[in-house]
Formats: C-alpha cells, sequence, structure tokens
C-alpha cells in the first residue's frame, strides 16, 4: 500500500478505490468470504460488500496468524460510505501496515483515514460524507455507530443481535430500525455494561416494544448510535 495525500494522487493505484483495509489479504480459512448484495429500494438502497475472516501477508510472504472482518457500506442518495470493523485479530489486524481510504476517478481528490497507523478496532466505524458542493469527502471517524444492514422477523426466521461493549464504561445505544424502504420505523434505547453483552432475541420486535414471541412480518435494517464503542453481531434464527 502506498500513502496518499489529502488532496489526491496515490501513484499507479487504481482509480474510483475505494479501501477498507489497502493490505494484503488472502483467502484462507475455511469460513473466509467475500460477499455483496443490494438491500432497501431506491431511491434509499445499500450496497454491502463483507470482508469475513481473511488473512494478513507480510513483505516476505509470511501468512500472519490472525484475521479481519470488515464491510463497506455505500449509501443511495447521500452517496456516503462506510467502514465498520467487526474481527480485528492478531498481527497488523488494527492497520499497522493498512491504508483506510477513498480516491476519485482522475486520482486528483482522495480521502484517507490512516496509513500504516493502528486506528482500527473492533466496533470501528469510519464514515466518509460526500460533499455535493464540491464533489469531495469529508472523513467523520467521532460518529460511535454500527450498521446492521439486514434483519428479519416473518413466521420462519428472526434475527436475534448481540451487542459487546469493548469499552470500560456502561454504554447507552439506540437502535433505529428502518424499513426496506428507508424510512424509520421505530426506535429504542439499550444499556450495555461496562466490558459486557446484551443478547436481544428478536431485534425487531425488542426495538417495537413487542414480545419477542410476537411476528412481525417486516423486514430492513437497524442502526445503533452509541456512547462508547461497540461489536454489533446479527444473526438470523429458524424459528
Amino acid at each position: 500500500p502506498r500513502q496518499g495525500s489529502a488532496s489526491g494522487t496515490t501513484g499507479s493505484l487504481s482509480p474510483n478505490l475505494f479501501a477498507p483495509f489497502f493490505d494484503d489479504l488472502i483467502l484462507q480459512r475455511q469460513d473466509s468470504n467475500v460477499s455483496a448484495r443490494v438491500l432497501g429500494t431506491a431511491p434509499d438502497r445499500r450496497w454491502v460488500i463483507d470482508w469475513q475472516n481473511f488473512s494478513l501477508i507480510d513483505e516476505n510472504g509470511v501468512v500472519l496468524d490472525g484475521r479481519v472482518s470488515f464491510q463497506a457500506i455505500f449509501f443511495e442518495g447521500s452517496n456516503d460510505i462506510a467502514f465498520q470493523y467487526k474481527t480485528l485479530e492478531g498481527p497488523r489486524s488494527y492497520g499497522e501496515s493498512a491504508t483506510v481510504g477513498l480516491q476519485n476517478a482522475a486520482r486528483t481528490v482522495a480521502a484517507q483515514f490512516s496509513f500504516n497507523q493502528a486506528r482500527l478496532y473492533p466496533g470501528r466505524v469510519v464514515v466518509f460524507r460526500f460533499n455535493p458542493n464540491n464533489a469531495t469527502y469529508d472523513v467523520s471517524a467521532s460518529e460511535v455507530k454500527q450498521y446492521i444492514p439486514s434483519v428479519t422477523d416473518t413466521e420462519r426466521f428472526r434475527t436475534n443481535l448481540g451487542l459487546t461493549n469493548i469499552s470500560a464504561v456502561q454504554t447507552q445505544a439506540t437502535l433505529t430500525l428502518y424499513a426496506a424502504s428507508g424510512s424509520a420505523i421505530a426506535s429504542r434505547t439499550a444499556v450495555v455494561p461496562a466490558g459486557g453483552l446484551l443478547q436481544l432475541n428478536n431485534v425487531v420486535s425488542f426495538i417495537r416494544g413487542l414480545s419477542p414471541t410476537q411476528t412481525n412480518n417486516l423486514s430492513g435494517s437497524i442502526v445503533i448510535t452509541a456512547s462508547q464503542p461497540l461489536v454489533a453481531f446479527a444473526t438470523q434464527i429458524d424459528n
């Protein structure tokens, strides 16, 4: 990886570059995979690319003992881009040899969050907010948010949500449920103890203030805003 300047130009790197974890990665584990999907309906769709359980390779070609999992989410309408990090384990997993940022098609404008710096951690979200006035991106790393692109509650399936507080203090998390169309349905606040785990059975019903056994017959997404960094993980359960 090469360091780019704030004004752009990253040498021979590809144009239209988005780099949530630009380093030498390898699909080595049996559970390693990369997937992509479009969620929602126009004009509020989200394109989600998901990297799961990748290993890193050092400059000598040695596979390091660790794994990284992260997502890139592209928001239609606002043109915002979010990178969010779930599992970061082992040497260099916090970005010590990686570049995190964006570059435009002409290689004249770039937005860089980090270069060879350990600025990542599980639960971190880096948001690149598009400025339509000059077609540039502003980096916002102070927002403590998690995006759960897909949740559902039907007769057949439900989504459970786990929230892990990686900080040393209690955190308050606001969960907002959005319909597939992008409109907000409901919000609810939950408290996660310091260093603790909160498990929400049927998170759709939880946010709507209903019994976890009640079927909502809807699918959508969740945005979690917290006062401290959280690691959020969703699991689809067969009823």
